[in-house]
């Protein structure tokens, strides 16, 4: 008797999947192909017989997919964004279509959840449960490690393309800390790390990873390492941590997690100087653009990279903090208008929802977390004067459960 291809049903965050894509590539128009997906699926899996996508299709950033999506058979369900926690609305909408489908389409043996949030653990156990295979993807940089480890297998999609990721080996934590002692104050060539690691670490292999080569690895860990063209090659310089000396380990391994899945300023004078001034030019204005505007105005030389800055307007745009104008989705990131978010009531209120949602990934993975370990990591100068603040941050976390 003939084997039975395996049937695929794909429901994606669409926004999220989105999002995490423009932020990788700022200069790119349309990231994102819905074929590319599909193909991928149905070359390594069997057959994607159901396709659902949720997201705010009146934000023309979103529309913008809509023919590519109706081309390839996806249904397009209608969010509508509304509030504080509106997030929650599509993972909601997607919990109740996964289980709807488990309901009424026996026949579907696996599900590729489309989303880096660990809010859908339970769902993904759920799956499993009933004997379904889950399979997540997204977008590097916004993926929970958690979420990785509980669903069959995780799927990167990035600049080059869908890429397995191996679970075996995702943790980099041994890797870091072992470029961490190389590099030290000191820089060193691309030839001389890859040396001095393979003899610390004879295992490893940037290909375990997903990563082509070493250079393509160290970008992967960009939070934590430089990478500076000289004229023997490249050089490779250790981001140091802004007070390593006498840190307890359970505070080093929060600020490594945190910097390998968050893109915020490290300095916490340079981002409060920041997250003041965008809140003030906002609040002045009744709308500015991205690039013009706002960014050369307070970072007119660029010494905040440009991973660093998108991914601090990515964690505003998510805390409710900013909204961003629909109709120039479309333009080039720097083109794009931004203003304040009108439930944002005053200064406090907007910073409170930025590192609210700056540790929204760590509050689902990481219960143990405190204030007193917020501010330690964000504030190390002045801890005692912010402790208050993070209070509050946590008690907005613990609301969002």
């Amino acid at each position: 008797m003939e084997k039975r291809e395996q049937q695929i049903a794909l429901l994606m965050d669409f926004e999220n999947l989105v999002i995490g894509l423009e932020n990788n590539e700022p200069d790119v128009e349309r990231p994102f192909a819905m074929d590319d997906i599909i193909r991928f699926l149905e070359q390594h899996y069997g057959r994607v017989v159901y396709r659902k996508a949720f997201a705010d299709w009146s934000n023309s950033k979103f529309r913008k997919y809509g023919q590519d999506l109706m081309r390839s058979g996806v249904e397009m369900q209608h969010v509508v964004r509304v509030g504080y926690n509106a997030k929650s609305t599509a993972d909601t909408f997607l919990v109740l279509q996964a289980m709807d489908c488990v309901l009424h389409y026996p026949a579907i043996d696996m599900y590729v959840l489309v989303t880096g949030d660990a809010d859908f653990l339970p769902l993904i156990s759920r799956l499993k449960a009933t004997g379904r295979k889950v399979v997540g993807l997204g977008t590097e940089g916004t993926i929970a490690n958690t979420l990785i480890q509980n669903c069959d297998e995780y799927i990167y999609y990035g600049s080059d393309g869908l890429r397995l990721q191996a679970k075996t080996l995702l943790d980099k934590t041994p890797v870091i800390n072992a470029l961490r002692k190389i590099l030290g104050s000191r820089d060193c060539s691309l030839p001389a790390l890859t040396e001095q690691l393979t003899r610390q670490l004879p295992d490893f292999s940037p290909a375990a990873y997903g990563n082509h080569d070493m250079e393509d690895f160290l970008r992967s860990i960009a939070p934590f390492v430089k990478l500076v063209p000289m004229g023997d090659g490249l050089r490779v310089q250790w981001v140091a941590s802004r007070k390593a000396v006498g840190r307890q380990p359970s505070a080093q391994a929060l600020e490594d997690y945190l910097r390998a899945t968050r893109w915020f300023i490290l300095d916490s004078a340079t981002r409060d100087r920041v997250l003041h001034d965008i809140y003030t030019a906002l609040a002045d204005k009744n709308a500015v653009f991205l690039g013009e505007e706002l960014r050369n105005g307070m970072d007119p030389g660029h010494d905040i990279d440009d991973r660093t800055w998108y991914g601090t307007i990515l964690s505003l745009l998510y805390g409710s903090c900013l909204w961003e104008n629909p109709d120039t989705a479309d333009e080039a990131m720097q083109q794009r208008q931004l203003c304040l978010h009108r439930s944002v009531r005053n200064e406090e209120d907007f910073l409170l929802r930025y590192y609210a949602s700056l540790f929204h990934k760590a509050f689902t993975e990481r219960p143990e977390l405190t204030a007193q370990a917020m501010a330690e990591l964000m504030h190390p100068d002045d801890v005692a004067g912010h402790l208050d603040f993070y209070e509050q941050v946590l008690q907005a976390l613990k609301s969002r459960r």
